[in-house]
């Protein structure tokens, strides 16, 4: 299985093993373009990308949705505001965990002169956001498994790159091997 986020697959792992309680799985991070060649080329059965892919061999099924969000100190200048923009974070040091990817590259694109402190490890990043005043990235998924200190707030960015829909595809030829899974997304709409 391949991801463009490695968070998506930790959220993806619970519903998949349910539905496939006997197999096992190996996942890897990569960018859509490769995701897609390697379902394509049978490396992976399945991948979860954050666009749609136009491509008459594969089935694609939304799976969720994700806004990215600031956490930030209280005190800062930008929490009076209501939300964000990513114009608002020029010349910034912000936090990120080196899981979010594709993001990495959108938050560089769009932010002029970031500082992006990309952390590998989860417990030494949330450490880091409770000691420290360094604003940190954080998703709308993501926000409900971590405690935000007393003295920080988060405010959502909503530019429309700070959006991504996140689809799970294979084969058309594979459908009907993983149909319970797609039926599982198909009802939760």
């Amino acid at each position: 299985m391949g991801t463009c986020t490695t968070f998506a697959i930790k959220w993806f792992l619970p519903i998949l093993k349910k539905h496939y309680p006997t197999i096992s799985i190996t996942s890897h991070a990569e960018n859509d373009g490769q995701l897609i060649a390697n379902v394509l080329n049978d490396t992976y059965n399945l991948a979860i990308v954050h666009s749609q892919p136009n491509n008459p061999e594969l089935y694609s099924q939304h799976y969720r949705d994700e806004q990215i969000l600031l956490t930030l100190l209280k005190n800062d200048p930008l929490a009076k505001k209501d939300h964000l923009s990513f114009k608002d974070l020029t010349g910034r040091s912000i936090l990120v965990h080196e899981g979010a990817n594709f993001w990495l590259d959108i938050f560089k694109k769009n932010i002029p002169k970031l500082n992006l402190l990309v952390q590998t490890n989860m417990p030494s990043l949330d450490k880091i956001v409770h000691d420290s005043p360094i604003p940190v990235f954080n998703s709308s998924l993501e926000i409900k498994k971590h405690d935000i200190p007393e003295n920080k707030i988060t405010i959502p960015i909503v530019d429309k790159d700070s959006f991504a829909s996140y689809y799970v595809i294979c084969k058309q030829k594979d459908f009907k091997k993983f149909k319970a899974l797609f039926e599982f997304f198909t009802s939760k709409d």
